[in-house]
């Protein structure tokens, strides 16, 4: 019996723990999962994380924070505008390439800030990612604002500019940028680059006109009449290119002679219904502000109804050739209206087909009220504060 019990005792101590070594051992839980975020989830994570980094001072893992947000959503005006406060903190070297685009990013941001400041938020909901996936005027806005209020002043004249710019300061105009305190620097040239292809664009022209021709010479026996009509066409730097199509109505003031054809018989008739189609080239000769004096050059045809048709005779009309010349002014009621005034000389020959035997030089008188505009034009130009025609 005791012999039994010694070798249970023996079994217990040594071969059943040899047994439960020999069981397999439980499976270790599985690590929590990381977080896999894209640029949709990740912008706003890592914008606060680069804030609070900033905020405490430290600037290493601010950078590092700042890589990761870059290869995570790329280059935006979001993560540039990071970009630019830790270069700026830091006193970083800035290549010409990297300021050269800083223009670009500052037209983004200040249409965010505008949207803030104009209640109109919500424009987010609508492009989400155009706005880095950062709502318009959270917290990151606040926090971007404050800090380029802290950046002391350099001296250097394109950091200085910048960190304004994105301050809660009056933000300066960029207009500045064409100043001579600017002068060779990669920010002025970009300035101008976008100034003078903005200038460069052609402006799409649309005007009425209502006027008075009087004719001189002897076709003032026609006497004067009005004249309604319209100009289309564009406007490029200095240049001036216009179709115009003018209408002359009312009798004539005395009646003249007037025949069917070159050898028919001359008839006594009052009637006279006109017009004027042509093209015509006008050049800037002097501008200031709101206005404009243009000389103006043209071709065309010009002519007028005599005498009506019968039951057994055709009408007949005059017909001539037309070069046009003349004066023109502008004065702008808006960068893209005006009210102008212009006086031409039309140079015709109204024997030409020989309907009459008289010939003149008539001049018109016109008032047109006109638009010149291109949106593209002049959209850039107000982002660039450049007045033209103010």
């Amino acid at each position: 019996m005791l012999r039994s019990l010694s070798s249970l005792f023996f079994w217990l101590l040594f071969a059943a723990p040899a047994l439960r070594a020999q069981e397999p051992a439980p499976s270790a839980p599985a690590p929590a999962a990381v977080p896999a975020y894209d640029c949709t989830t990740g912008a706003y994570v890592l914008s606060e994380a680069f804030r609070e980094a900033y905020v405490s001072g430290d600037l290493d893992s601010a950078r590092v924070v700042l890589q990761r947000w870059g290869e995570l959503c790329g280059l935006r005006e979001v993560t540039n505008r990071a970009s630019l406060l830790m270069g700026l903190r830091s006193n970083d070297v800035f290549d010409i390439d990297y300021l050269a685009q800083q223009l670009t990013f500052l037209f983004e941001y200040r249409q965010r800030w505008q949207l803030a400041e104009n209640g109109t938020t919500y424009a987010y909901d609508y492009n989400r990612p155009g706005y880095g996936f950062l709502p318009i005027g959270g917290a990151y806005d606040r926090f971007t604002r404050t800090a380029f209020d802290g950046l002391g002043r350099t001296g250097n004249a394109q950091f200085d500019f910048l960190a304004r710019a994105y301050g809660t300061e009056e933000a300066p105009g960029i207009a500045e940028l064409g100043g001579e305190e600017f002068a060779g620097t990669a920010l002025q040239e970009t300035f101008l680059n976008y100034r003078d292809r903005a200038l460069s664009l052609p402006e799409a022209h649309l005007a009425g006109m209502v006027g008075l021709w009087i004719p001189l010479g002897d076709a003032a026996l026609l006497g004067n009449h009005p004249e309604i009509g319209f100009a289309v066409g564009w406007k490029k730097g200095r240049l001036n290119y216009d179709m115009q199509i003018l209408f002359r109505f009312l009798k004539s003031a005395d009646t003249y002679l007037a025949r069917r054809g070159r050898d028919g018989a001359t008839e006594e008739t009052d009637k006279f219904f006109g017009g004027h189609l042509g093209v015509t080239v006008g050049y800037d000769i002097w501008r200031h502000r709101t206005h404009e004096v243009q000389v103006i050059g043209g071709l065309g045809g010009d002519g007028f109804d005599a005498l009506n048709e019968t039951d057994d005779l055709d009408a007949a009309s005059v017909i001539s050739y037309a070069g046009v010349t003349g004066l023109g002014y502008r004065k702008y009621l808006t960068p893209t209206s005006y009210l102008g005034l212009s006086l031409k000389a039309h140079f015709v020959d109204y024997r030409l087909n020989g309907i009459v035997d008289f010939n003149g030089v008539p001049l018109s008188l016109t008032v047109a009220y006109g638009s010149v505009n291109n949106p593209q034009r002049q959209l850039i130009l107000d982002q660039l504060g450049y007045p033209v025609r103010q």
